[in-house]
C-alpha cells in the first residue's frame, strides 16, 4: 500500500483521486488546445476543398469565356490548277461564303543596280572630275518619300557606300553582287523594302560614277584561254547604249579558224551563257574590222577586231550589257469575284472581312476558290461538358 493511500486512511483523504484531478487540471489547457488545433484542422480540410472546387470551377468558367470558340469558321482554298497561287487565313469575324479570286500578277519590290565596278572597297567611286570635293548620294522611295542624303567623300569605295545606305534605315536595301565578268564584276543594287508600283527606288542626286540609269554595252574582252594567234584586238561600242532588255553577256566563239576581215574565220554566238549557240544556220558569222553588229542582232551590241594574226577555232571573246533595272515596282492585281482590285502587297486582308489572303504565284487563267465555312466547335461543347457538372456539385 502506498504512502499516500496509508495517510487517506489516518486523514480520511483519498490522496490519490487529488493527485488524479490536479494532473487533469494542469493537463486542461493542452487539451484545449488539441481541440482546437483539431477544429482548425478540420477548417483548414474543408477551406482546401472549397479552394480546390471553386479553382476547378474558375477554370471551367474561363474556357468558356473566349467568345470566338463558339463563333469559329474554318478556310479553305482550291484551285483549277496544278501550282499555289494563294493561302488564306480567317478569323471569327468573317461570314462564311464562297468566293472566286485569280491572281492575274504579284506585287514586287523595285530593284535598281548599278553598272560593273572594278572592285568592292579598293576604287573611290566618286566622280571627282565634276565633285572634286565630294557631295551627296540621294534618294528617296516614291515621288513623295523623303530624300536621304549619304555624304560621299574623295575615298569613299562601293563597300562603303553600301554600308552607309544600310545604316540609314531609309526604306531601301543596298547589296554587292559580283556578277563574275572579267572586267568590273562588282554591281551595286538597291531594293526597295516595299512592294508596289509607286515605291520605286529614285537616286535624286549622284556624285559617283555609278550610273543608275542608262542601259551600257561594256568593253568587249578576250578570253585568257585563248591560243594568243590572234594578236589583234576588239572593241565594243561603248558610247552607245543597249535597246534590249535583259543583262546578258553576248559570247563570241571562233568555229573557223583564219584572217578576220576579208579571211576566212567564222564565228557563232551564245546570249545564255553558252546554253544555246547562234552560227548562222552552220554557215557561222564573219570577223569584221569595221564597226558591225554581233550576228546582225538588233539590241545594238556591235564589235569591231584589228586585222592582225589568225583566228583560232575556240577562241572566244565577250560584250557584256546591262540593264539597270532588275525589277520593276509592281503591284498586286486580283479579281475576286466579278471585281478587279490592285493592292501594294502580296498580302491582303481588306477586301474579304475577316480573311487574309496571301499571294503566291499570279496565273490570270486560274480560278482558286476560297470558301468560309463554320468552324470545329467540339472544344466548346467539351468545355460545356466539364463545366456543368461542377455546378450541379454546389
Amino acid at each position: 500500500m502506498g504512502v499516500a493511500s496509508s495517510l487517506g486512511l489516518i486523514s480520511g483523504i483519498n490522496y490519490q483521486d487529488l493527485v488524479s484531478k490536479l494532473i487533469s487540471l494542469e493537463r486542461r489547457p493542452v487539451t484545449l488546445l488539441q481541440n482546437r488545433k483539431l477544429d482548425i484542422q478540420t477548417k483548414m480540410g474543408a477551406l482546401d476543398s472549397l479552394s480546390i472546387k471553386l479553382s476547378s470551377l474558375k477554370s471551367a468558367s474561363e474556357a468558356l469565356d473566349d467568345e470566338s470558340m463558339f463563333n469559329t469558321k474554318s478556310i479553305e482554298v482550291t484551285s483549277s490548277g496544278t501550282d499555289t497561287y494563294l493561302s488564306a487565313t480567317t478569323t471569327s469575324g468573317a461570314a462564311a461564303g464562297s468566293y472566286t479570286v485569280y491572281v492575274d500578277q504579284l506585287a514586287q519590290a523595285h530593284k535598281i543596280a548599278s553598272q560593273g565596278w572594278a572592285d568592292e572597297n579598293s576604287t573611290a567611286i566618286l566622280d571627282s572630275g565634276s565633285y572634286p570635293s565630294g557631295g551627296n548620294f540621294s534618294f528617296r522611295i516614291g515621288d513623295s518619300g523623303t530624300f536621304t542624303d549619304i555624304q560621299i567623300s574623295t575615298t569613299t569605295t562601293l563597300q562603303e557606300l553600301r554600308d552607309m545606305i544600310n545604316s540609314a534605315d531609309a526604306g531601301v536595301s543596298a547589296s554587292i553582287l559580283n556578277d563574275g565578268t572579267d572586267t568590273n564584276p562588282y554591281r551595286l543594287v538597291l531594293t526597295s523594302d516595299t512592294t508596289g508600283a509607286s515605291n520605286d527606288v529614285q537616286v535624286t542626286t549622284n556624285v559617283t560614277q555609278l550610273d543608275f540609269t542608262n542601259k551600257l554595252i561594256e568593253e568587249a574582252t578576250s578570253d585568257t584561254t585563248n591560243s594568243g594567234t590572234y594578236t589583234g584586238s576588239v572593241t565594243s561600242n561603248t558610247t552607245e547604249y543597249y535597246t534590249g532588255t535583259t543583262n546578258k553577256s553576248y559570247i563570241i566563239e571562233t568555229i573557223t579558224a583564219g584572217a578576220v576581215g576579208a579571211g576566212p574565220a567564222r564565228y557563232k554566238y551564245s546570249t545564255d551563257g553558252g546554253i544555246t549557240w547562234d552560227d548562222n544556220s552552220g554557215s557561222g558569222y564573219a570577223f569584221a574590222t569595221s564597226e558591225t553588229a554581233i550576228g546582225g542582232n538588233l539590241e545594238n551590241v556591235k564589235v569591231t577586231f584589228t586585222d592582225s594574226g589568225a583566228m583560232s577555232v575556240g577562241d572566244t571573246f565577250r560584250v557584256d550589257v546591262f540593264n539597270p533595272t532588275f525589277n520593276e515596282a509592281q503591284d498586286a492585281v486580283i479579281r475576286v469575284d466579278t471585281l478587279t482590285l490592285i493592292k501594294e502587297s502580296n498580302t491582303i486582308s481588306d477586301v474579304i472581312d475577316g480573311v487574309t489572303l496571301n499571294l503566291i504565284t499570279a496565273d490570270t487563267s486560274t480560278a482558286n476558290t476560297v470558301t468560309v465555312s463554320q468552324g470545329d466547335v467540339s472544344s466548346a461543347k467539351s468545355n460545356i461538358e466539364r463545366f456543368v457538372p461542377l455546378i450541379i456539385q454546389w
